[in-house]
């Protein structure tokens, strides 16, 4: 994968040694990955979108947007964890040379997707103090401008802080995702 940070990362994939990485094979294809996919219940909904991909040619963040169209909010919630966890994998091989299994990254991303529901689930119950919960809904930006959405996360147990955003334009458009 090219480097947006000026480290020299080899463009193989560090577990297969594929000449051919990129995203698609990072989060679908690789071996793993696919492991991971077919422990989870909607690994048929996934293969469906990446054995397409070549086909239709959206790329990862296109493929990833189509799968979202077609699952449940909490099976959506998961699915972004799993992705998370499966880079989060990657990076663990690159910069600490740990392997973790196919078990421990869908565990990481349950885990990770059970901390946020509680903590959000405590934010709503602590600043509800009574009153009705209004629930917030996407608007999209107007004509000419983008909106970014982000959203951040802290394990005090890891110590890490994960940030993800998301840029669309006025007819909601995928223009552009970053996390760090």
């Amino acid at each position: 994968m090219p480097s947006k940070k000026r480290e020299n990362c080899q463009s193989t994939c560090v577990f297969c040694n594929s000449d051919d990485e990129n995203n698609i094979h990072l989060f679908f294809t690789y071996q793993s990955s696919c492991n991971v996919w077919n422990m989870y219940v909607i690994a048929s909904t996934i293969n469906a979108a990446v054995s397409q991909e070549p086909r239709v040619g959206l790329g990862c963040s296109g493929t990833i947007f189509q799968i979202l169209q077609v699952l449940s909010i909490g099976d959506s919630a998961l699915f972004a964890c799993i992705l998370w966890s499966i880079w989060k994998q990657q990076n663990n091989k690159v910069w600490n040379d740990i392997v973790n299994a196919r078990w421990f990254v869908l565990e990481r991303a349950s885990n990770r997707l059970y901390e946020w529901e509680a903590t959000h689930k405590a934010h709503t119950n602590h600043g509800s103090e009574g009153k009705p919960s209004t629930p917030v809904k996407w608007a999209k930006p107007i004509a000419g401008r983008m909106k970014c959405n982000i959203d951040a996360s802290f394990a005090n147990h890891d110590k890490e802080v994960g940030i993800y955003m998301c840029l669309r334009d006025e007819t909601c458009a995928f223009v552009l995702a970053k996390t760090e």
